[in-house]
C-alpha cells in the first residue's frame, strides 16, 4: 500500500503538469456523459417506458452503470497500453522488479478523468432514487456500495482477460474495443433483449451484472431471478480467474528478443 500511494501521487503530479490537457479531458468526459443522459431524455419524449421501466428507473440503471464502470477506467486504464508495451518490449521492466507484475503494471497509470463520470453517476442515481421514493437506510447504502464494488470487478475482469490476449496475439486493441462497446448494453434492462441475448449477457459475457441485476436488488420492485443474487460470486470469481490467467500469460512473456 505504501508503494501504491507513491505511484498514485507520482502519476497525479504527472497529469497535473499538463493542466490544460487535463481540463480539456474533464470537459470531454462531462460532455460525453451528458450526451448519454440526453439520449434517454429524447427516448422518453416519445415513449413512456422501455421494457416496462419508467424514466426514473432507467436513470437509476444509468447512474449505477456510470458508478460501476468508473473503477475500471480510473485504475485499470493501462489495459489499453498493454499490447503496445508487449510489442515494443517495454513490458519486460515489469517482470524484473521485486514486486507482483500485475500490481506493478496497473499501479503505474491512472485515468483521473474517469472520476468525473463516477460523480455524475452518483448525482443521476441520487436524483432518480429520490424521485422513485426509495427509502434511505444504512442497509440500503451498504447494499449499494457492496453491489457497486462487485459489479465493477466484473467489468475489470472482462477488460483484463481481453488485454491478456496481447501476450498471445500481440495486438488486443480490437478485442478491447469490442468489450468496451458491449458494455454499453449494460445501460439498458436485460429484459429488453430476447432469451438468447439475455443468456449471453448473464452467463457468457456477463454485462448484465454491471448495472441491471444489482440495481434490481436495490430497487426491489418485484422482479427477481437467481441472476440478481449472483453479482458477488460473479465479481469475486471472475476477478480471481482473470488475475490468474493474466499472470499465467505474463510469465510466458520473454521480450522481443535481441
Amino acid at each position: 500500500m505504501s508503494l501504491y500511494k507513491h505511484l498514485f501521487i507520482q502519476e497525479l503530479k504527472n497529469r497535473m503538469s499538463y493542466r490544460m490537457d487535463f481540463l480539456i479531458s474533464v470537459i470531454a468526459m462531462i460532455s460525453t456523459n451528458i450526451a448519454g443522459y440526453l439520449t434517454f431524455w429524447i427516448i422518453f419524449q416519445n415513449f413512456n417506458s422501455i421494457g416496462g421501466y419508467n424514466y426514473y428507473e432507467m436513470m437509476f440503471f444509468y447512474g449505477f452503470y456510470l458508478i460501476t464502470i468508473t473503477p475500471c477506467q480510473v485504475f485499470f486504464s493501462n489495459n489499453w497500453n498493454l499490447s503496445d508495451k508487449v510489442y515494443t518490449g517495454d513490458f519486460i521492466k515489469y517482470c524484473i522488479k521485486p514486486v507482483n507484475t500485475f500490481f506493478y503494471y496497473y499501479s503505474e497509470t491512472y485515468d483521473f478523468n474517469g472520476m468525473i463520470q463516477g460523480f455524475i453517476g452518483l448525482a443521476v442515481m441520487g436524483y432518480s432514487w429520490k424521485q422513485l421514493g426509495i427509502s434511505i437506510t444504512l442497509f440500503k447504502i451498504i447494499l449499494v456500495i457492496c453491489e457497486a464494488i462487485f459489479a465493477s470487478l466484473i467489468l475489470i475482469s472482462l477488460m483484463n482477460l481481453t488485454a491478456a490476449t496481447s501476450f498471445i496475439t500481440i495486438n488486443s486493441d480490437s478485442l478491447l474495443e469490442l468489450v468496451n462497446k458491449l458494455k454499453e448494453y449494460a445501460r439498458y434492462p436485460i429484459t429488453v433483449y430476447n432469451y438468447l441475448f439475455t443468456f449471453v449477457f448473464s452467463m457468457i459475457i456477463p454485462i448484465g451484472y454491471i448495472s441491471f441485476y444489482p440495481s434490481m436488488i436495490i430497487l426491489d420492485n418485484g422482479y427477481k431471478t437467481f441472476y440478481c443474487y449472483l453479482t458477488p460470486i460473479m465479481g469475486v470469481g471472475m476477478f480471481y480467474l482473470s488475475y490468474k490467467i493474466w499472470m499465467m500469460c505474463a510469465r510466458r512473456y520473454s521480450g522481443t528478443g535481441s
